[in-house]
């Protein structure tokens, strides 16, 4: 499977474009295979051959960070410098459950639930509220970190759209969940509890590449200058320090996995991280809500009983019964 990734992308980078026009954006570029085959690179502990391809994508000049992060959950900045490869949505107002729906989702699933706890939707209409930040989680973010405000909403804090107050507790009919720290980020665009919302939902940005950047750099040569300068790029915006200097290849590698927790969270890439880093049984010790993690077995799916039944040459997975 792993060679047919390689393959694929290989061959799809010199048939792709640095850029498009306006008509075009939001179609791959050679830039987003680049950094796609890096990842499947790193996957497989190929740091080597993942380095050429990151140094491709930094040195071409196509990308570039976001000077304030809110403004990358912000629909009017779909496309952004800073976006190598998202899933694109429109606001076509068909966000309630609508067969026709173009919208992104996402939003109306995390939204704060309960009626008496809506931060947005003038209505006062409660979201589903699927995710919560746990004390863990919040831990990874360092005093004065910009992207905590956007990230999470939390007690004592107002709404930047109502200036109404979060309350602790869910009101609403269906207000069974905590949600005194629930996800803010998708819910910048103020368009409330329908889901009519066209933000773009980002599957890499170029703070990604950067910080992949830095972890290659140090599994090939160690915590250098090199290494310092890209997640430091990325820290000089969240308002933070310069990392720590002097750091032991392994404290540096905890530090890029720790700037990645913070820098995307509820963007669906913290447990790939972990799984690809195979630094989960120590990430979720002590993690709220989570039964141990056996690490013979839970970086592995179990086998689908109906593919089994399908293809007699197929093993479910022996942590699984196979």
């Amino acid at each position: 499977v792993w060679a047919q990734v390689e393959k694929d992308f290989s061959e799809a980078i010199p048939d792709l474009p640095a850029r498009y026009a306006a008509a075009d954006l939001g179609r791959a570029t050679s830039g987003a295979a680049r950094a796609f085959l890096a990842q499947a690179f790193l996957w497989q502990k190929k740091h080597a051959s993942a380095l050429p391809l990151l140094d491709e994508v930094v040195k071409s000049g196509v990308f570039s960070l976001r000077p304030t992060y809110v403004d990358l959950f912000l629909e009017a900045n779909d496309y952004n410098a800073e976006v190598v490869f998202a899933v694109g949505f429109r606001d076509n107002g068909t966000g309630n459950f609508s067969a026709s729906n173009e919208n992104a989702m996402f939003s109306k699933y995390v939204g704060v639930r309960g009626t008496g706890n809506q931060i947005h939707a003038p209505t006062g209409q409660p979201g589903f509220g699927f995710l919560m930040a746990t004390d863990k989680y919040l831990a990874v973010y360092e005093p004065g970190d910009k992207r905590r405000d956007v990230t999470v909403w939390e007690l004592g804090k107002l709404s930047p759209a109502t200036g109404r107050p979060y309350s602790a507790q869910a009101t609403g009919a269906n207000g069974r969940y905590r949600t005194d720290v629930a996800p803010m980020k998708w819910w910048w665009n103020n368009q409330g509890y329908l889901g009519n919302i066209g933000l773009d939902f980002p599957l890499i940005r170029y703070a990604d590449v950067l910080l992949l950047h830095a972890e290659t750099l140090n599994e090939l040569s160690g915590p250098t200058a090199a290494a310092y300068a890209p997640i430091n790029l990325v820290r000089k915006r969240a308002g933070l320090p310069d990392l720590k200097p002097g750091l032991t290849k392994s404290e540096f590698f905890g530090a890029v996995l720790k700037e990645r927790a913070a820098e995307f969270g509820f963007e669906c890439v913290r447990w790939w991280d972990l799984a690809r880093t195979r630094t989960a049984e120590q990430a979720f010790k002590g993690a709220e809500g989570k039964a141990a993690f056996d690490p013979k077995k839970h970086y592995h799916w179990p086998l689908p009983l109906q593919a089994l039944e399908r293809n007699p040459a197929l093993k479910q997975n022996p942590a699984y019964g196979g």
